[in-house]
């Protein structure tokens, strides 16, 4: 299913729509990552994982990563072929702000 979101970004590749993150108004939780296949008219949504080590806070299970107001760049012309996500966060009044302290990637080949 399809969700209106905001503060995503989105990339084409071949006959690909990626979008990554973002933040909705419909009461559900958003997928991670969204691949819209613009061919076919299918849809796959991810949800990723995070080490341990990448959290600033060791004793948290998975690091808190925030899926919006963050950048990503498609990297096509060499091999692996990836997304790199870039920054994150944002400021929430009951609490407090957060921003992602860390880069990460995806490798197109685990989506598509």
């Amino acid at each position: 299913m399809t969700f209106p979101r905001f503060g995503h970004t989105s990339h084409v590749y071949n006959d690909h729509l990626i979008v990554i993150g973002g933040v909705s108004t419909v009461d559900r939780a958003l997928p991670d990552i969204s691949v819209f296949n613009l061919v076919t008219k299918t849809e796959k949504h991810f949800r990723m994982r995070f080490p341990t080590s990448a959290s600033a806070d060791k004793d948290k299970k998975e690091p808190l990563v925030m899926l919006f107001n963050h950048t990503s760049l498609l990297i096509s012309r060499n091999e692996p072929k990836r997304i790199v996500i870039l920054g994150g966060g944002g400021n929430c009044f009951s609490f407090g702000t957060h921003f992602n302290s860390f880069s990460f990637y995806v490798e197109l080949s685990a989506i598509l």
